[in-house]
């Protein structure tokens, strides 16, 4: 096993001819697949759908990405939405749904309780410690394209709730979840790319 030192700690660890970078909270990434991705994907906005995103402030992008995958988590899991009102995003509230293509019921009470404590701050403050991370991301590193061409950029990702629900679909669910605003803000088409192609093995889905 060979270490990495960077932000994160990191292991690259051999799986046949298949690269993993795993990291100290146990998400697994297939390095070579990813590095394809980014490669060959484009990072910069494409202009026809860059002025829809700009109207929107990274603040109602966030909450809706998130507050879509509560409900989607709460259909998933059959459990009733406890969150019944949101002044700080009232039209984004009202006008958020599940996602589409939900076909597996498991349950995920631990990460719908987490979710509820943050829209209830969200929807009180209209901010979150989770929100300031996202804020930097946008702010900070979407631009640079040595950040989408890295893999272990990916680790940034998964320290924001929006992508890690993401990822959760994916490694539990076999759910891949699109984000068409969360996706053109931060420039992450590879994430979901990556989520799209990556295979599960459903012997050894990561848990955190």
């Amino acid at each position: 096993m060979k270490i990495i030192s960077s932000l994160f700690l990191m292991f690259i660890v051999g799986c046949s001819s298949q690269k993993v970078l795993q990291n100290h909270v146990s998400y697994q990434v297939d390095e070579d697949l990813l590095r394809n991705i980014q490669t060959k994907g484009s990072w910069s906005r494409t202009p026809a759908s860059a002025v829809d995103v700009e109207k929107l402030s990274a603040k109602r992008v966030y909450f809706k990405t998130l507050f879509e995958q509560y409900l989607t988590f709460s259909e998933l899991s059959q459990t009733t939405k406890k969150i019944d009102h949101c002044p700080a995003f009232h039209s984004d509230f009202l006008e958020a749904r599940p996602l589409e293509g939900v076909i597996s019921q498991r349950r995920s009470d631990h990460i719908i309780a987490s979710m509820e404590q943050e829209l209830v701050e969200l929807c009180d403050r209209g901010v979150s410690a989770n929100y300031y991370r996202f804020e930097n991301l946008v702010n900070y590193h979407v631009h640079k394209r040595s950040f989408h061409q890295d893999p272990t950029s990916i680790f940034s990702l998964l320290k924001i709730p929006v992508f890690q629900n993401m990822y959760e679909f994916k490694t539990s669910h076999g759910l891949v979840v699109r984000h068409p605003q969360l996706m053109e803000l931060t420039r992450t088409y590879w994430f979901s790319s990556y989520l799209d192609q990556y295979k599960v093995n459903e012997t050894a889905l990561v848990r955190r």
